[in-house]
């Protein structure tokens, strides 16, 4: 990577201002097409950035953007084969960036909500709303979720439809241990409730449900999935009253709602042990 960079770094940068946006069209589209140098380009990005700041943002805003588009993409078929690498490599690039710190987690966990909506769980609203004008997000308006409008509209999200859950585990694989602890624990705790309701609307095909099992566990090994879709609503419901009131709160009821299956279980496991 050192070498790539003294490359790079002879390149005529000031003289021809199309040499930063060369840069980064090259570095998407190799790491659109080629999934196992990323975590090189990524490297390259990192070592490039103290001499070419606005080069390398500009290769972070196209990725978190292009990957905003594959998502977003009207009428999109998230399980068509020619898709597929393409968004692997998208979250993979994003992942990436954020480990060697050139993204926040805030950025993380606003693309997981744009893969997950709050509202995406709710029976019915299968069409996600991921982009948030620039002005309603400053007053705190969020990724959504509506109904179909009209008969024949594209299913976005149906219940078959595994591509969204699928990029949600692929970027969790890569930054979940940055997410072990802090605010960005409490952070993400809070978008794993969203998620436990989520799957009940999903018809989770055996390599995604496998999937989903490897990541859990490496990213919250206590964590318990609620038993029912009445259940997960009933989570949902309590943690969105908390919240509406005290943030802080919230968060570390998220906590205890993923966990306090698993410390009932413990609990009843000691009492049958002192009998």
């Amino acid at each position: 990577a050192e070498v790539v960079v003294r490359q790079l770094r002879k390149l005529p940068w000031r003289d021809e201002p199309e040499v930063g946006r060369w840069f980064a069209a090259a570095a998407l589209s190799a790491a659109e097409v080629r999934f196992h140098a990323i975590p090189l380009l990524a490297t390259v990005c990192s070592h490039l950035l103290p001499f070419q700041e606005a080069a390398v943002l500009r290769v972070v805003d196209g990725a978190v953007e292009a990957l905003r588009l594959v998502i977003d993409r009207p009428g999109i078929d998230f399980d068509a084969a020619k898709q597929s690498r393409r968004r692997g490599c998208l979250v993979r690039l994003v992942g990436e960036l954020y480990a060697y710190r050139l993204l926040d987690s805030r950025a993380i966990l606003r693309i997981l909500y744009w893969l997950v909506p709050k509202q995406a769980g709710v029976w019915g609203r299968v069409v996600p709303i991921t982009h948030v004008p620039a002005h309603a997000e400053a007053a705190g308006a969020e990724p959504a979720a509506r109904p179909l409008l009209r008969h024949g509209e594209p299913l976005l999200d149906g219940p078959a439809d595994c591509g969204r859950l699928r990029m949600a585990l692929s970027l969790l694989d890569v930054v979940g241990g940055f997410f072990s602890r802090g605010l960005a624990r409490r952070r993400l705790d809070v978008w794993l409730v969203y998620l436990s309701r989520y799957l009940f609307c999903k018809t989770v095909s055996v390599d995604v449900r496998f999937a989903l099992h490897d990541t859990l566990a490496a990213l919250r090994p206590q964590l318990v999935l609620p038993d029912s879709y009445e259940q997960a609503c009933a989570a949902v419901a309590r943690l969105e009253t908390v919240m509406a009131d005290d943030q802080a709160q919230g968060e570390a009821l998220a906590h205890e709602l993923l966990h306090e299956a698993a410390g009932a279980g413990a609990t009843s496991g000691e009492e049958e042990g002192e009998e």
